[in-house]
């Protein structure tokens, strides 16, 4: 899946690119986002492995975060963009 997750990062760049979000950890395992300096606006997407990705996104209106696995990763790509959109 390392070649899976460099090709999800890019799509994840595109999608974010303008909206102030910076990639702060791309590895084969992980890849992590923050919006600005915020200190709870993450996007995080975790490879694990035959079980696909766990995918967390901030909650808008809370310091939470909404966590689910999704084992595609162009539907991670398009799970991340809708989030972006609402």
């Amino acid at each position: 899946m390392i070649m899976q997750s460099i090709d999800l990062c890019h799509l994840l760049k595109n999608k974010l690119k303008g909206k102030d979000w910076v990639l702060k950890t791309n590895n084969c395992s992980e890849i992590v986002f923050q919006k600005g300096n915020s200190d709870y606006d993450f996007v995080e997407i975790s490879d694990y492995g035959k079980r696909g990705y766990k995918v967390t996104l901030p909650m808008k209106t809370s310091r939470f975060s909404y966590v689910t696995h999704i084992t595609d990763p162009t539907e991670v790509s398009e799970y991340v963009g809708k989030f972006l959109k609402g």
